[in-house]
């Protein structure tokens, strides 16, 4: 039982955390789109701004922030344009009448490849984080996290 509940509190905090390097990338991974509203990205950096606040964060944590931010959603862009690349390669192999089954398997290869390294770049964006914050600080965020995504942390963890 403890066990459990130490495994949905990291779940948690993994998601928490996750959750906003993910509203961050997604503005960043719509490609054409990101400049067709500028409001989008003002506002994101508002809400960080805000939380950084509460946080209490010196000007060099701050720093550190930014820095760490800006390589995360980088990377991040990176792999979400190769996975998209691999997905429509992927598409247009199996629309062939005569498509090559080893070369729809060697493709999907590459994806679930490339998915895992998106997994890595997560957790070493929750790392970096978790290395910048103090534990207070970091406790104190992850918890305004959970209440501001609520309702998807209720839904993963009840099932």
């Amino acid at each position: 039982m403890e066990m459990k509940y130490i495994q949905n509190h990291l779940l948690m905090a993994v998601v928490i955390v996750t959750a906003v390097f993910v509203l961050q990338t997604k503005a960043l991974a719509h490609g054409p789109h990101d400049d067709a509203d500028p409001d989008r990205h003002a506002m994101m950096e508002k809400r960080m701004e805000k939380i950084q606040e509460q946080l209490g964060l010196s000007e060099e944590q701050r720093a550190k922030i930014k820095e760490h931010r800006k390589k995360h959603f980088a990377e991040t862009k990176e792999l979400h344009e190769q996975i998209r690349g691999k997905m429509e390669e992927l598409r247009k192999e199996l629309q062939k009448a005569d498509f090559d089954e080893g070369k729809v398997r060697a493709i999907h290869s590459d994806i679930k490849t490339l998915r895992m390294k998106e997994e890595e770049n997560r957790l070493e964006g929750i790392i970096g984080m978790r290395k910048i914050l103090t534990p207070e600080q970091y406790k104190k965020f992850t918890e305004m996290m959970k209440e501001r995504f609520k309702g998807n942390r209720d839904k993963d963890i009840n099932k």
